[in-house]
């Protein structure tokens, strides 16, 4: 810990959730099937919740 607040586990299972949600859409949108649909879900679940976290986390430290 470096004292700063964390953001809620709750805001982080959020996040997750909504970049899923997100990633299947793309790949549902782009047509996307077999080893390309995990491929490309996972890769986009990784930045989005890795986006999510980091922009959530800066304004939770700003906003405390």
């Amino acid at each position: 810990m470096d004292g700063q607040p964390e953001i809620p586990s709750a805001a982080s299972l959020v996040i997750g959730a909504v970049a899923g949600t997100i990633a299947v859409k793309i790949a549902i949108l782009y047509s996307l099937t077999g080893i390309p649909y995990v491929l490309g879900v996972l890769v986009l679940i990784i930045a989005l919740t890795q986006f999510g976290l980091r922009f959530v986390s800066q304004f939770w430290r700003d906003s405390i």
